[in-house]
Order: structure tokens, then sequence, then C-alpha cells
């Protein structure tokens, strides 16, 4: 089950990657030292949407009843020119919101992913073979009864050449299958 949770984790920095790529490309994108003012940012995006997620007893030991939650995510994505020509690649998403669960109780979350890709090489997308890192973590809090609990993930994956994951090093915390994002 972690494989798949890897799996997903990388997919998901992937797809904020290209995201980026529909974005308009600047008049100084030629420059190999950045922006026309010095920043090394050559691109940043900011994609907002709505999140909507389920999660069961089955699938989160935690939880006493199927739980269901909504809110708004936002996420950015941001590309910097290294000094030698290669790309890292910053994608930064929060989803903060409210869930409900059978019982009737109610909660606020919070959920933090931060991945990155360090010396890439391609723009907009980092070519293959390349290795993403990053943090995960999802926090529910109750409002009024409820169980109270946080998710914490380290991912460091290499992305190969035939599209296939290598582990690196990731470390999960026991409750890992209780983030629902």
């Amino acid at each position: 089950m972690n494989r798949k949770r890897l799996v997903v984790l990388a997919i998901s920095a992937i797809a904020a990657v290209a995201t980026a790529a529909t974005s308009s490309p600047r008049d100084d994108d030629d420059d190999n030292k950045g922006s026309a003012n010095g920043s090394p940012v050559v691109r940043q995006q900011v994609i907002q949407r709505p999140v909507q997620w389920t999660l069961t007893p089955a699938v989160c030991s935690l939880l006493k009843a199927d739980l269901s939650g909504s809110g708004q995510s936002r996420k950015t994505v941001t590309l910097v020119r290294n000094h030698d020509g290669t790309w890292n690649y910053k994608i930064n998403d929060e989803v903060s919101g409210t869930a409900t669960d059978k019982a009737n109780h109610h909660y606020i979350f919070l959920y933090v992913n931060n991945a990155f890709v360090d010396s890439g090489t391609g723009t907009p997308l980092p070519r293959l073979p390349y290795t993403v890192y990053g943090t995960d973590s999802f926090q529910l809090i109750p409002v009024d009864g409820g169980p109270a609990y946080t998710t914490n993930i380290f991912f460091n994956l290499r992305i190969n050449a035939d599209g296939s994951l290598t582990n690196l090093g990731s470390v999960f915390s026991p409750n890992a299958f209780c983030d629902p994002i």
C-alpha cells in the first residue's frame, strides 16, 4: 500500500508541474540568469480548485464513522532557473476546509504538500529521469467531538526514464492512509 501512496504523490507532483505548462512564457525566458529584474524565478502560477473527499473506517482505522470533507485548494507552482542552466521546480499545495462524519461530528482540516525537483532538465516539465522529494501532511481537528489526528509523510522518489518509481527513503507515519487528499 505504501507504493500506491508514493505513486499518487509522484503523479500529483508531475501533474502540478504539467499544469504550469499552460502558463504563457515571459519575454525573458531565454535569459540564463532568470528574469530581467534579477530574480531566478522564471515562471510562477497559482491554481485554485475545489476539493471534495470521503474517508471510511475501512481505510482509516482512526475513524469511527464515514467522514466527508470539502474545501479549497491553492496550488502554487514555481519554476526557477539555476546558474548552470538546470531547473528547480517547487509545488506547494494547501487545502483547508470542513468535514462532517456520519455521527454528525464536525471538523476543520488542513492539508499541505510541498514537492521539489532540483536540477531538472527541460521546461516547463522536467525530463525523465528526475528525483522528487517533499512533505505531505493532513490534520483533522474536531470541533464538537470525534477523533483528531495528523498524518505525516516525507517522500523521496526517483522517477526513472521508463516512468517507474524508485523509493529513495520515503518515511510514512503509521496512519498515512488516513490522509484523504
